[in-house]
């Protein structure tokens, strides 16, 4: 089982970093987990966290002339989600190590509940981020190069010139925030300590 991955670098002030503005990745299925699993930490050589929002198709979608909207349609519902991911090199990355290394991939851990979309809009979905307790970063899914459904079309016209395409019931991820590199930093020392992560469903207040 693959779970693709379209996570890459959605923030441009981090993919103009990084000199790319959008990648895609796969996952392999032993990395999905749901909320409450244990994560061994032995799977990663230094972890780090993004937030997403994951997909999940009722039909097959493939490019090329994929738009939007008929990524809509394919769409059984989303959920919240957390990437896990590892950063397995040290220096500062290029675009190409991002790449060669696969889009930082590792696992992921699934919310609940799976929501329909067609009511939500997408964009407006946001994520807080809280540390003992004080707020220290806020973003939109409009992040995600607008709208996550304009990610996914990206992928499935991009899979479409490779020959392959996105099959019924594949699970994908789609980055909510890529946060600052400072915070990002942060984030990932307190990750590497001990941190508890809590789901909101979408749309929930």
């Amino acid at each position: 089982m693959m779970i693709s991955d379209p996570g890459g670098a959605p923030s441009n002030a981090w993919a103009f970093r990084l000199f790319v503005l959008a990648v895609l990745g796969f996952m392999l299925g032993s990395g999905v987990f749901s909320g409450g699993d244990s994560v061994p930490m032995s799977r990663f050589a230094a972890l780090g966290v993004e937030v997403e929002v994951a997909f999940l198709l009722k039909r097959d979608l493939a490019g090329p002339g994929v738009t939007p909207v008929s990524a809509l349609l394919a769409v059984e519902g989303a959920m919240p989600s957390f990437e896990l991911i590892d950063f397995r090199f040290s220096g500062r990355p290029t675009g190409a190590d991002v790449v060669a290394d696969g889009v930082y991939t590792n696992a992921i851990v699934l919310g609940r509940p799976l929501t329909p979309v067609a009511a939500l809009d997408l964009a407006l979905e946001g994520v807080v981020y809280e540390q003992n307790g004080q707020t220290v970063a806020t973003a939109t899914a409009a992040e995600v190069l607008g709208n996550p459904l304009i990610s996914l079309a990206w992928v499935a016209n991009t899979l479409g010139r490779m020959g392959r395409g996105l099959v019924l019931q594949r699970l994908l991820d789609k980055d909510v925030l890529f946060p600052d590199p400072e915070f990002r930093t942060r984030l990932e020392a307190q990750a590497r300590k001990n941190m508890t992560a809590e789901i909101a469903s979408l749309a929930e207040g």
